[in-house]
């Protein structure tokens, strides 16, 4: 089981760009600084670089993401880290939030970033999908910087009860799909709920 709590980084050699400066907490720049992206958990939980990276997505490719127009609830957040299964979380009001990509429900986490990584560490079933990632490392797969766990039918349809019905994909193409099932759902009107079940295995 993964159940130490450490950062492990940096993911890019070059400094951060700083492109949503004006809405990163000052730890945070800190942190970026010090290590540009860092996962915790062997990867479960990726707070991502600043600038440019051969490792993985950064913070200025995620934010720019045309997903985003799908989102109005999110649209004053700025996005820095995403869990095991492509949930990204993001700085709204100085508050740490989570996306629900399937349901476009932003969800407050912490009121401030120093509180976030202790919440983490905590709570990892509950803020990283820790228990998913593990579920899915058992089965003896891995996963790319870039990819995240994805339920191959959306968790408001029923999908993820089990680790076997997930598969690794790009986190930019899962975030543009999910983006579009959320915008036709909000034009049909239909109803979309689900969250990653805490019992997949």
């Amino acid at each position: 089981m993964i159940r130490e709590f450490y950062l492990s980084g940096p993911l890019s050699e070059g400094k951060p760009a700083y492109a949503g400066q004006g809405r990163l907490p000052g730890a945070l720049r800190t942190l970026l600084a010090q290590w540009n992206g860092v996962f915790a958990y062997a990867g479960a939980l990726v707070i991502l670089p600043s600038g440019t990276s051969r490792a993985c997505w950064t913070m200025e490719e995620l934010n720019a993401g045309a997903w985003r127009a799908a989102y109005p609830e999110a649209t004053e957040a700025w996005f820095f880290a995403v869990d095991a299964v492509g949930h990204p979380f993001g700085i709204l009001d100085d508050a740490v939030v989570r996306l629900d990509p399937e349901t476009g429900a932003v969800a407050r986490l912490h009121e401030e970033w120093d509180g976030f990584l202790a919440a983490v560490e905590a709570e990892p079933n509950r803020t990283a999908r820790l228990h998913l990632f593990e579920a899915w490392v058992s089965t003896g797969k891995t996963l790319g910087l870039r990819d995240r766990i994805v339920p191959d039918m959306p968790f408001c349809e029923g999908g993820g009860r089990a680790i076997s019905a997930y598969h690794a994909e790009d986190l930019m193409l899962f975030l543009d799909l999910s983006a579009r099932r959320h915008a036709r759902l909000r034009t049909s009107g239909e109803p979309a709920s689900g969250a990653p079940s805490s019992d997949a295995n």
